[in-house]
């Protein structure tokens, strides 16, 4: 889809990163730049936001040569994925790890056409196993397995 001679998903992502860019600018300007051999804390705001702005000003540009249909909007795999990451977020302390880990791999799978059952149980348990390893024995944190 052309928009005004301009390739409507370049030029949204070109705005995108432009606007970006051009926050950092603006957040990066009430901090001391400093020098390049003592840089300050601004400095590398300002060098992020100056290269996200050119970056976008060239995606624009670019949009101009190119023309390509805009992608259908789909927020089942999003959603999925932000139900699965709250979840895990809100079980892991008040009921363990397993309940928690095996929660996250079955809300995630949803973002999938045809989820798997044995591919949600492999991957629940791959992920258990590792971070019980790692966090409850290598790293001794205060995790539980199974808490009610």
């Amino acid at each position: 889809m052309r928009v005004a001679g301009f390739d409507a998903a370049d030029l949204a992502g070109g705005l995108l990163v432009t606007v970006g860019g051009v926050a950092f600018i603006i957040g990066a300007s009430g901090y001391s730049m400093g020098t390049l051999h003592r840089m300050g804390p601004g400095y590398l705001p300002l060098v992020a936001g100056t290269t996200l702005a050119v970056l976008g000003l060239a995606l624009i540009g670019v949009s101009r040569a190119t023309s390509s249909e805009l992608p259908q909007l789909n927020l089942r795999p999003a959603l999925a994925i932000f139900a699965g990451l709250l979840w895990f977020a809100l079980t892991i302390e008040r009921f363990g790890l397993m309940p928690s880990i095996f929660g996250l791999v079955l809300l995630t799978s949803l973002a999938q056409e045809k989820p798997s059952w044995i591919k949600m149980a492999a991957t629940a348990t791959f992920l258990l196993t590792l971070s019980v390893a790692v966090f409850i024995y290598v790293l001794k944190g205060p995790l539980y397995l199974i808490r009610f």
